[in-house]
């Protein structure tokens, strides 16, 4: 048995937390994870902790991804580590506090590895903390084809939404690749096999309320040209009312458009024009 252990706050818990503790469960068979006492975290980051130390470990063990999730020392804070007795110490892409003294104390008899970011930039406890708590990555295609640019009418519960032309692609679901999420998608929503060709420039933001409940949340956009490899069009009723294929004047202009698409297109008109050209 790989035995690992990761060590963290986890008081606003999100998607970079769980990737990371994923991750970390990989690295091995058997993962513990230690969630850091209430006068550790006022000690070294100088603020209370909003959750307590009970809470903070009872939502890490609702993701059922650790094996075990102990609550670390008030003393030595590595007398946990000799105890578990990993042959893995995972570390968080940013994690700086007693790092230096787990490579004095057991560097060469642990192997400690820094695990990879997950999008830093929108998931991070510092930048959710007293902003909106729900961030999202979305991942949405322009296929190319003939000289055309694929819409879909969207068909949703929600009114801000529904009966409107839109971008094919969805949510970046936990572990996927963007890539794989918008092959995933287009399939699902329209029967098409696609093929990535170029990343557009840039990621897109916006704030919506949301619809069953109070409060709001944040999604980030990721675009990408593509192209249609095999299939033919075979919608998502649940999703989608119809589909046109556009020139992408046409699909500017399209009064029925989400703003977005509409803001996309035009930023991305030199791109397209490009790759229209060749697809």
């Amino acid at each position: 048995m790989t035995r690992v252990i990761a060590f963290g706050t986890f008081d606003y818990l999100h998607a970079g937390h769980i990737a990371a503790l994923k991750a970390a469960k990989k690295l091995g068979s058997h993962l513990t994870v230690i969630i850091s006492r209430d006068r550790t975290v006022l000690k070294y980051k100088k603020t209370r902790a909003k959750y307590t130390e009970q809470t903070r470990a009872r939502r890490v063990r609702k993701l059922k991804i650790a094996d075990a999730v102990r609550l670390g020392n008030l003393g030595d804070k590595f007398k946990i580590i000799e105890r578990v007795k990993p042959d893995i110490i995972a570390l968080g892409y940013d994690q700086r506090f007693f790092v230096n003294g787990l490579k004095q104390r057991f560097g060469g008899k642990i192997k400690i590895i820094r695990l990879k970011p997950y999008y830093p930039n929108i998931f991070k406890g510092s930048k959710l903390k007293n902003k909106i708590k729900r961030r999202f990555v979305a991942i949405f295609g322009i296929i190319l084809n003939k000289n055309k640019i694929y819409l879909q009418l969207r068909r949703d519960y929600r009114p801000q939404f529904n009966n409107l032309w839109e971008l094919p692609g969805g949510g970046l679901a936990m572990g996927e690749s963007e890539e794989e999420c918008l092959s995933r998608e287009i399939k699902e929503e329209t029967g098409l096999q696609i093929k990535v060709i170029k990343p557009c420039p840039g990621w897109y933001q916006e704030q919506r309320r949301n619809y069953r409940k109070p409060g709001s949340y944040e999604i980030f956009i990721k675009i990408y040209a593509c192209a249609i490899v095999s299939g033919r069009v075979k919608l998502d009723n649940k999703e989608v009312i119809k589909m046109a294929w556009r020139s992408l004047n046409q699909a500017i202009q399209e009064k029925q458009a989400f703003p977005l698409v509409t803001k996309i297109l035009k930023n991305n008109r030199i791109l397209i024009t490009k790759l229209l050209a060749k697809f």
